[in-house]
C-alpha cells in the first residue's frame, strides 16, 4: 500500500464515528426547537396518544378537572414527562419538608373556561391539581445534566 491510500484510510476511520456523532446532534438539536413552556405551540393529540402512560394520566386529570368544574370544555394545553426539582412535585405544601432531589414525573396542563388548571404527578402515580398557582415551581430544564429522565 502507498503511503497516501494509508492515509485516506486513517480519515475515514475518524470521519465515519465523527459523520455519526454530528448526524445525531443535529437530530435532537432539531426537536428542541420550541419552547416547552410556551402554550402557543399547542402539542400535537398524535404525540400525547403515542405515550399511552401519559395519555392514562391526561385522561386522569381531565375526569378530575370534570368533577370540579362540571361539564365543560376541556382543552389539552401540555402534557408532558418533565423532572421535578424536589420530591415536592412542583407543588410544594407549607409547613413541609421536601428532599431535594431531581424527581421524574409528569405535567398535564388543562384549560377550560379561561383558566388553566395544572395537574402534577410521579411518572406513574396519579394526577393531582396543583394549587394555588402562586406557589407551583417550574420543573427542571430538561435535557441538561440534572435531567435523571
Amino acid at each position: 500500500m502507498t503511503r497516501r491510500s494509508l492515509r485516506n484510510r486513517r480519515w475515514r476511520k475518524v470521519l465515519a464515528p465523527l459523520t455519526l456523532v454530528l448526524a445525531a446532534c443535529g437530530a435532537n438539536v432539531a426537536s428542541n426547537d420550541r419552547p416547552e413552556t410556551d402554550s402557543s405551540y399547542p402539542q400535537p393529540q398524535s404525540r400525547i396518544q403515542a405515550d399511552r402512560q401519559l395519555q392514562s394520566l391526561v385522561d386522569a386529570a381531565t375526569a378530575d378537572l370534570r368533577k370540579r368544574v362540571g361539564d365543560a370544555d376541556i382543552k389539552v394545553v401540555r402534557a408532558a414527562r418533565v423532572t421535578w426539582r424536589s420530591a415536592a412535585l412542583g407543588c410544594p405544601q407549607p409547613d413541609r419538608g421536601y428532599p431535594q432531589v431531581l424527581t421524574p414525573g409528569a405535567l398535564v396542563i388543562l384549560r377550560t373556561g379561561g383558566s388553566d388548571y395544572e395537574y402534577h404527578s410521579t411518572p406513574t402515580g396519579p394526577p393531582f391539581l396543583c394549587e394555588p398557582p402562586g406557589r407551583i415551581e417550574t420543573p427542571a430544564p430538561g435535557g441538561s445534566s440534572r435531567d435523571p429522565t
